[in-house]
């Protein structure tokens, strides 16, 4: 089983004939590859609102992720279950937010009377105050685009209003990001011309010397720390600001060709790349996104895979292959071997065991990425087979769940098992006394819940 996320140019492109074979390959395998969509797609949805499209985009959207849905919980990334049209009625954009926030703030401070306390009136006082800009930074054409109709002598409530301005421009007017990011080239600080031939794993160390090479002494992870003021951030804000930056320098920088394109469209396809590091494969066509997603993958050790439309299109085919009768005894004999340990626990007392643990290059009945082999004093060996995650995902969805009991008993068959469907919705609901079990002429295999996460795992017992 693997989890896809599919950025919005894939899904847009799956209604063209030249990706029906791709769109074929997700819908009818959807016992083998779990679909999921979050609330970028439909920042991107959005923009197309009113369109003759807009309907069947929503359509395409729904065949293909059903009810799995990735989206902020404050600021947790969660599950959700509710399909695209469910999201639709409930979705708000936020794409004016910041500016209504500001003119709220600041009408709140004009209008707020407190009798007997004098808190505001200093609050008011404060906003008039002259807040004098240097003359050095005054003559730095950088830093004043940032503060775009600044008077000579201008007040703190001048400049909160001149920030906005900026970062509502940004935010709101095509050209205006890909101008400021051609004045910071055109004042030097812009990646070599070859920046777009480095591997991508290799990115952020290049720039890492880049900035040393500009007197910046920091790693690229702490440039981009230095960029947050020591303020706390979370995983989602800590990836968009490298994104950006990684644009900004010149990495892959996004061409923008539409006059309606702003840096919007940067930063929602840098939160389509922070969704996909909760899956095992993002898909996308967007070559910038693509190897910019993979250096930052690799910067921060996240495994997911990122593919063009033609990789995995012969990664699904891989994955879909069905089990042969010998699966067991060769997937064994290729993945339980020393260079898959990655820990091995010696027998201390006669209460212990010797075990070892492994990680396998391929997942045990495309679902269990580690398998921890246990030798008992009695001569018989157990082997525990888990799914646990490198990437930013520390959950399954319950449909998950659904797949990973079907993928066993499809395997080990449902012969003997009586009321498989009420077993099958406790293991959903993620209750961990519940087990299902075959037994062999010489051990035996069984499924069970891990206590601590709730989570399917197997065992097999071999005397």
């Amino acid at each position: 089983m693997k989890r896809v996320y599919l950025d919005w140019g894939v899904v847009s492109y799956l209604k063209k004939d030249k990706y029906a074979k791709l769109r074929n390959l997700l819908v009818l395998n959807k016992d083998r590859l779990f679909l999921i969509y979050s609330s970028a797609h439909f920042e991107d949805l959005m923009r197309s609102k009113g369109a003759p499209q807009f309907n069947n985009d929503i359509q395409t959207l729904s065949d293909l992720v059903d009810d799995h849905l990735l989206d902020f919980n404050k600021n947790v990334v969660w599950p959700y279950r509710a399909t695209p049209e469910d999201f639709c009625h409930n979705y708000v954009d936020n794409s004016s937010k910041l500016s209504q926030d500001v003119d709220s703030f600041l009408s709140a401070i004009e209008a707020a009377s407190m009798p007997g306390d004098n808190t505001i009136d200093q609050i008011k006082a404060n906003m008039n105050v002259v807040f004098p800009i240097p003359q050095e930074f005054r003559t730095n054409e950088l830093f004043m685009r940032m503060l775009p109709g600044l008077p000579e002598s201008p007040t703190v409530r001048d400049v909160i209003e001149s920030v906005r301005q900026f970062l509502c421009d940004m935010m709101m007017n095509g050209g205006s990001y890909k101008n400021y990011r051609k004045s910071i080239h055109e004042n030097g600080f812009k990646l070599e011309a070859n920046a777009g031939n480095w591997k991508d794993e290799e990115a952020t160390d290049k720039i890492s010397l880049f900035l040393k090479s500009k007197g910046i002494s920091m790693s690229f992870n702490d440039y981009v720390k230095m960029s947050f003021h020591g303020k706390k951030i979370t995983d989602h804000e800590f990836f968009t600001a490298a994104y950006c930056i990684l644009d900004m320098l010149g990495f892959h920088s996004d061409k923008l060709p539409k006059a309606s394109n702003t840096v919007r469209n940067v930063t929602t396809d840098a939160k389509h790349a922070y969704f996909a590091g909760y899956c095992d494969w993002f898909v996308t066509a967007d070559t910038r996104l693509y190897h910019k997603a993979k250096a930052l993958y690799s910067n921060f050790r996240v495994s997911t895979s990122v593919l063009s439309p033609e990789e995995a299109m012969s990664a699904i085919e891989e994955e879909i292959r069905p089990f042969n009768q010998n699966y067991i005894r060769t997937f064994i004999e290729d993945e339980l071997k020393g260079e898959h340990v990655v820990e091995h626990h010696r027998k201390e007392n006669d209460m212990d065991s010797d075990y070892v643990v492994y990680k396998f290059s391929n997942r045990f009945l495309g679902i269990f990425t580690h398998g921890i082999h246990y030798h008992n004093s009695d001569g018989s060996n157990l082997i525990q087979f888990k799914l646990a995650f490198d990437n930013y995902s520390r959950f399954l969805f319950y449909d998950e769940v659904a797949i990973i009991i079907d993928t066993i008993t499809d395997y080990f068959g449902l012969q003997g098992i009586s009321d498989y469907d009420s077993l099958r919705k406790k293991f959903i609901e993620g209750n961990t006394d519940v087990t299902i079990s075959w037994r062999f002429e010489n051990g035996f295999v069984c499924v069970k819940n891990d206590e601590e996460r709730q989570r399917p795992e197997l065992y097999f017992m071999i005397k």
